[in-house]
């Protein structure tokens, strides 16, 4: 399933001019002004809730001109909806390997790279995660076991809830004794051997939920490391999107060394001199971990960002591993910069995005540990769907239910109606109201309405018809469903309320669509205004639609 970036750009009319800038923006419903078209898929421009023809305006970035004869009274409300489809926003930040020889033979192990980075215009930063030691040792001796006692803090600084949030806990210590949550917090624990990981069905706009775990275990290795580290993800129930937090490690723990785990002679000695002769395809007990410490989920392109993270490599042998060479690849697409803040044993270099660490002998049981700085940009957000959007426009006479292409406004467009298994999905608007799929049939050249009653002499038709290919030139087709209607007087709507001669598909899972659209009273609404789960819609506005006001949920899921 293809996610889309969906914005709104919002502000009203003035009644005396005619271009509008990202300073006119409300900023309540957004702030990141009128968008560059040529960095989204496609995009729809609603001016007191009716779509415009393209005739009607011209859009940059940062400006929308109308080019009507005639402005919009004062008060209406002006819309930009633009829509973004990406194959990807996902990249990772490094990737480790590492090589070492036994007496038998070479041996190597990756490449490992840790959790995914989001590269995206557009960050949401409403998603807070704050952790603090609240007792245990700051400094500690290797092999010495202590106990800690952390808080998680996650707040919501947004204005819309955040659903279906998970925080993970990725405990680092080299042995762990004991995890537990000193008290039983909002939502569900699990704790496994080396993670916790906690549910929250729904954290309100504003709201702020507190746990406490217990660790205890020990470090086998320093000088410099961290107890866990800790991320957050959600569901935005406004945007629809996934929001993120940073990740948190918290504060250091300094490790002190003791002189036998430094002590340079061991009783093994090599059985080589350069290198090993037979290669081997499994490596005896080495192992190689890699986490992101501190620093962003999600990131904007081009710009620099910083992270802290830890490289581990384990010998869980009998034996000792000798010429141990850790290579870490660095994926951003600028590096500003890298330095080494903990070596427990070993030299590093770096030459240009490859980092080099070697560790040497690597003796039995024992770990080696690498925590470095990374600070560098990410320039692309994966492949934009290219699109298009056209729309045939007439009017209604009042007495026909037919309509071809002779019927066309040409000044608005002359391309006529198109054939629906030549484009990827379309609307249908009359006097500005969305139709349900049902009430009307299209094909190339007729557009044949199906209601008992015909608009009225006058009414504007508009059937809104998108095209949006792949990187290969493909048209891809989009499923589309409505869920309507009418309303209560209330904020709340269920698939209990569906008008089912429309459709009883019920209200659909938000993470099973690429987007979707609220109409109310043929209004298309910000996201703010209404968060939707399955079998839910809930209105956020301070006031509820008058009864009987028609109310139209639009999912449209596109898969590559």
């Amino acid at each position: 399933m293809l996610k889309a970036d969906v914005y709104h750009y919002i502000t009203l009319s003035d009644g005396i001019k005619y271009t509008y800038t990202n300073d006119d923006e409300l900023e309540e419903y957004g702030n990141r002004g009128i968008l560059n078209p040529n960095d989204v898929s496609y995009y729809s421009l609603f001016i007191n809730g009716v779509l415009q023809p393209k005739a009607n305006y011209e859009l940059q970035e940062g400006l929308l001109t109308l080019t009507t004869e005639d402005l919009p009274l004062a008060g209406s409300s002006i819309i930009i909806c633009f829509v973004t489809l990406r194959e990807d926003e996902y990249t990772k930040l490094n990737s480790a390997r590492a090589r070492a020889c036994l007496h038998r033979g070479d041996i190597s192990i990756g490449p490992v790279s840790d959790m995914d980075i989001m590269v995206q215009d557009y960050v949401n930063p409403h998603l807070i995660l704050k952790k603090q030691v609240l007792s245990g040792p700051e400094f500690i001796h290797l092999d010495s076991l202590n106990r800690w006692k952390i808080k998680i803090k996650i707040i919501n600084k947004g204005e819309t809830p955040i659903s279906d949030l998970e925080v993970k806990e990725d405990i680092l210590l080299d042995l762990i004794t004991d995890v537990q949550s000193s008290f039983k917090p909002k939502g569900e624990v699990s704790i496994d051997k080396t993670s916790l990981i906690w549910k929250l069905d729904i954290l309100e706009a504003g709201e702020s939920a507190t746990l406490v775990l217990v660790l205890e275990g020990l470090f086998k290795t320093g000088p410099i490391r961290f107890l866990s580290r800790s991320y957050a993800r959600g569901l935005d129930t406004g945007s629809g999107d996934e929001i993120v937090s940073q990740i948190s490690s918290g504060k250091a723990i300094k490790v002190l060394s003791a002189r036998a785990y430094y002590e340079p002679f061991y009783f093994f000695l090599p059985l080589w001199k350069k290198g090993c002769e037979k290669p081997r395809d499994k490596s005896p007990g080495l192992n190689i971990r890699k986490y992101l410490l501190l620093g962003p989920q999600a990131v904007n392109p081009g710009e620099a960002n910083t992270w802290l993270f830890e490289i581990r490599i384990d010998n869980d042998g009998k034996k000792p591993v000798d010429n141990v060479v850790v290579e870490d690849r660095l994926l951003v697409d600028g590096l500003d910069g890298f330095r080494t803040i903990s070596l427990s044993q070993g030299q590093v270099s770096r030459q240009d995005d490859l980092i080099r660490w070697d560790i040497g002998c690597l003796r039995p049981n024992s770990s080696a540990v690498l925590v470095g700085i990374i600070t560098g940009y990410f320039n692309h957000e994966g492949y934009v769907y290219r699109g298009e959007n056209h729309q045939y426009n007439t009017l209604s006479d009042g007495s026909k239910t037919t309509f071809t292409d002779y019927d066309e406004l040409t000044d608005y467009g002359n391309l006529g109606l198109p054939d629906p298994e030549s484009i990827s999905f379309f609307n249908l608007f009359i006097n500005g109201v969305l139709q349900p799929r049902v009430n009307y049939n299209l094909e190339e050249g007729v557009l044949t309405l199906l209601t008992e009653d015909t608009p009225i002499a006058g009414a504007p038709i508009m059937l809104e018809y998108f095209k949006v290919y792949d990187k290969d030139n493909q048209l891809l087709r989009a499923d589309i469903y409505h869920y309507n209607a009418l309303s209560n007087g209330g904020k709340v709507y269920t698939n209990a309320d569906e008008i089912s001669s429309y459709g009883d598909g019920g209200i659909m899972d938000p993470d099973n669509s690429s987007y979707y659209n609220l109409f109310i009273n043929g209004v298309i609404q910000p996201a703010i205004n209404y968060r939707v789960e399955e079998g839910l819609l809930e209105l956020k506005t301070e006031d509820a639609p008058i009864i009987g006001a028609p109310i139209t949920l639009q999912f449209i899921s596109f898969t590559s």
